[in-house]
């Protein structure tokens, strides 16, 4: 009984030691949080979040559920690593079976403003044209006019907010 035992704690330490081998420490502790603690889902998407933001390890966006900090972690993946493709993992999300209509709207949106930070951090103007939609087109022309700094695009944009913020980031 005691070898079996013995036995058990060899390879239990064994998996512990390769897992801090193959993962930060960082994330183990989300681990933790997650499937021994009985954190909640906030809490563990926000560790998760740390890790990825911290530790540069975006591997651990995909294991986020709150579409706010999935949506989060990627762009900062996408303007850390310098890759749009981090944006586009956003949209294939954006059909998820059960999302309302108001998920989907809002996905579309934040998949719309990774685009436009992405350009604008990156000063890459071609990014701009996958902002599509007409619900988007003035974050489209936003995302135009501060990269171009033309303040006259800023007067096409059609939402007062959005409009407001172009001649703030012209002017600054």
């Amino acid at each position: 009984m005691k070898k079996k035992i013995l036995l058990f704690a060899g390879i239990f330490l064994a998996l512990i030691l390769v897992g801090f081998f193959i993962f930060s420490p960082k994330v183990w502790y989300c681990y933790l949080d997650e499937y021994i603690l009985g954190e909640t889902q906030a809490q563990i998407d926000a560790c998760y979040y740390d890790v990825a933001v911290y530790d540069e390890n975006f591997s651990v966006c995909d294991r986020m559920e709150d579409l706010f900090y999935r949506s989060q972690c990627f762009f900062v993946a996408s303007v850390t690593k310098e890759d749009v493709s981090f944006c586009e993992k956003i949209e294939r999300r954006k059909n998820r079976e059960g999302a309302s209509s108001v998920e989907k709207i809002e996905n579309e949106a934040q998949i719309s403003e990774c685009y436009a930070k992405f350009a604008i951090e990156t000063e890459d103007i071609s990014v701009c044209d996958e902002i599509t939609g007409e619900d988007f087109e003035d974050l489209k022309n936003f995302c135009i006019a501060v990269i171009e700094k033309d303040i006259s695009l800023c007067n096409e944009i059609e939402s007062e907010v959005i409009r407001d913020n172009c001649y703030h980031e012209i002017s600054e």
